[in-house]
């Protein structure tokens, strides 16, 4: 795999370099990726291998690409989040009879699968993972579909109402969010106040993400905000006026968003600098990405420096990408600076 371009970031009032730059670099493959651990250093998601059939796919910062085959029994397993040490892997297989089955899994111990709440129909989804690995959100049948929560049991512990889908978790597992199934009205949920739909009148619908004390939730087709104290904002539109796409990812503090959909359209949102091209940013923290298509952010690190998502690379082929951001929007007097030493580094790993 190649880190194609990275680049030192230079302030014109401090006229010193970050000390860890910015950098740029494809993955060498279109692994699906949808989770990213706390630190940045581990992805999952899933790679094609027929119709109907799925490898897991894990990306490491230290040794590339791996991939987990479905077990016996089984013909797809999709890997859809990983805790904050990148050591549990949450997601969704499917069994030859065609039965979607949640499950838990780690490298030493391999799956744990999580049991639905009804037979009639078996379709249960592992969707996301809480921070230290002990809980899993996602979806299950019993006639209709439940969010569930899962802990160390196969069996789930929380079961949603009638008609509700499980989409994210904050970090202890207190705050669950997600949409009502037909209409996708995003709701937030707590063991207290049960699921309480996000009121808004801009229509706040499917939810993605909640930062780490449960406080911010993000999501939609076009991207927006709500915090509990004060409720739902769509995030201002683009610099070139377009609306953001759906935002996937919110950092743990809740500051800084990140999402889109479309050629080029992956944005990152803070409240200082708006919504912006993660394109953009780059090129302004002095990192040449080339002619590179950055389309979506699927995920964020905890502190919203190491981002991952969709491209497509200068072959016109889809291809994940993984940029580091050390500053979230480019700051006053920050300029790219080309041509000093390291400045442009070209270097190939083993994936």
């Amino acid at each position: 795999m190649t880190i194609r371009f990275a680049a030192i970031a230079v302030s014109a009032f401090a006229g010193t370099a970050f000390a860890q730059p910015a950098m740029f670099m494809g993955l060498g493959s279109d692994g699906g990726v949808r989770g990213l651990s706390s630190d940045g250093s581990v992805a999952v998601g899933r790679v094609s291998t027929g119709v109907g059939t799925n490898r897991g796919t894990v990306w490491t910062s230290g040794s590339g690409w791996s991939f987990v085959d479905a077990p016996t029994g089984y013909r797809s397993v999709v890997f859809s989040d990983v805790s904050g040490d990148g050591t549990i892997m949450t997601g969704t297989a499917v069994r030859d009879n065609d039965d979607q089955v949640a499950f838990r899994y780690t490298a030493g111990s391999g799956f744990q699968f999580l049991d639905d709440i009804g037979t009639d129909n078996i379709r249960a989804s592992g969707e996301r993972i809480s921070r230290d690995g002990s809980t899993i959100i996602g979806t299950g049948r019993d006639g209709a579909t439940r969010f569930l929560l899962w802990t160390t049991s196969p069996a789930p512990t929380t079961v949603g109402p009638s008609g509700s889908l499980g989409a994210a978790l904050n970090a202890d597992a207190t705050v669950a969010t997600g949409s009502l199934f037909g209409t996708m009205q995003a709701f937030v949920w707590d063991g207290v106040g049960g699921v309480q739909p996000i009121a808004s009148a801009t229509g706040a619908f499917l939810s993605q993400s909640v930062s780490d004390d449960g406080s911010v939730i993000v999501g939609g087709a076009r991207g927006w905000r709500w915090e509990s104290a004060t409720g739902q904002t769509l995030l201002p539109v683009l610099p070139n006026g377009a609306n953001p796409g759906g935002a996937n990812a919110v950092s743990a503090d809740g500051a800084i968003v990140a999402g889109g959909s479309g050629t080029n359209g992956a944005y990152i949102w803070t409240e200082a600098g708006g919504t912006l091209f993660v394109r953009d940013v780059l090129l302004a923290q002095g990192v040449n990405i080339g002619g590179w298509s950055l389309n979506t952010v699927r995920d964020i690190s905890a502190d919203g420096k190491y981002l991952i998502g969709d491209g497509i690379n200068p072959q016109g082929v889809a291809e994940t990408w993984y940029a580091f951001l050390p500053e979230p929007v480019p700051a006053p007097g920050v300029v790219g600076v080309f041509g000093l030493a390291g400045a442009v580094i070209s270097r190939r790993r083993r994936g």
